[in-house]
């Protein structure tokens, strides 16, 4: 296929170790025009995978140490958004691959060129050899492709869990296509990545020094506490209403309500720090 006749879009990916899944990733993606790594200096198979299709390889930093773990993945997606050469993004992880209907889709929906259209994909979890289609955020529905022109950015602030905000004015259109999303089999290997993403939110929030706004840190500690009850709540009732065949495991579930309650003891520790600082003021 002539570069005249790539889907003109670029895909971004983010890798650090990902040889495991990065091969089937990039054949998902071969018939758009501007696919490239942002990399960690990955010590696997990782960056011979990208020479073998091709794929140009650019430093997440200005180092040569090895696997170098993100810090901010919102400050990554922003690198990855300047280097792309295209005017429209897609937003992919490199454990994640398209189908070929949403291939076709996405070449269709680009030829019209309307920046102010933000499109809506469907993602589908893998686990091991199951496909999760039921699980308490199921069916999940997330902008994953956007113009540069169309005011969406990443929401400032986030280590983690980075989040894409939409203007008002945006024209939102659901794709019939998917991504699909492999998610850690293992329980011990999913808690190690929890694990690490909770230190970013804990150096976030528990900063030596840092001001205690109140409000927003009590806000932040109840909403929390109501996510994990819901999360609970709803996986009870996929597995009452679906079983556990096609369902997100019940140690998985639990990854997910523990992570909200750890959340929630930094809330706890940092409104408690608060009031000690409060009470030795008065003191002075």
């Amino acid at each position: 296929m002539s570069s005249q006749e790539k889907i003109q879009c670029s895909v971004p990916l983010l890798t650090l170790n990902s040889a495991v899944h990065l091969a089937q990733c990039l054949e998902s993606v071969r018939d758009f025009g501007d696919v490239f790594l942002l990399d960690g200096n990955s010590t696997d198979r990782t960056l011979d995978i990208a020479r073998r299709h091709s794929i140009p390889v650019y430093k997440q930093q200005d180092t040569d140490e090895p696997n170098v773990a993100i810090a901010s993945f919102t400050d990554m997606r922003l690198k990855a958004e300047k280097l792309s050469r295209c005017d429209w993004i897609l937003y992919l992880d490199s454990d994640e691959f398209i189908s070929p209907e949403l291939a076709d889709e996405i070449r269709l929906s680009l030829s019209s060129n309307d920046p102010k259209r933000i499109f809506i994909v469907h993602k589908i979890a893998i686990m091991g050899k199951r496909v999760v289609r039921h699980s308490f955020n199921t069916p999940t529905y997330v902008p994953h492709l956007y113009h540069r022109r169309s005011g969406v950015a990443w929401k400032p602030g986030k280590l983690v869990h980075e989040k894409l905000t939409i203007p008002k004015d945006a024209r939102e259109v659901r794709l019939r296509g998917a991504i699909y999303s492999y998610m850690t089999p293992s329980y011990r290997e999913a808690l190690t990545k929890d694990n690490y993403y909770l230190s970013l939110t804990r150096q976030k929030m528990i900063a030596p020094g840092q001001a205690v706004a109140v409000r927003p840190t009590f806000t932040s500690l109840w909403v929390n506490f109501l996510r994990a009850g819901n999360i609970l709540c709803k996986s009870l009732a996929v597995y009452l209403r679906h079983g556990f065949k096609e369902s997100l495991p019940p140690l998985h579930v639990w990854r997910y309500v523990r992570y909200h309650l750890v959340i929630c003891t930094y809330c706890v520790r940092k409104l408690w720090a608060a009031r000690a600082r409060r009470g030795a003021r008065r003191t002075t």
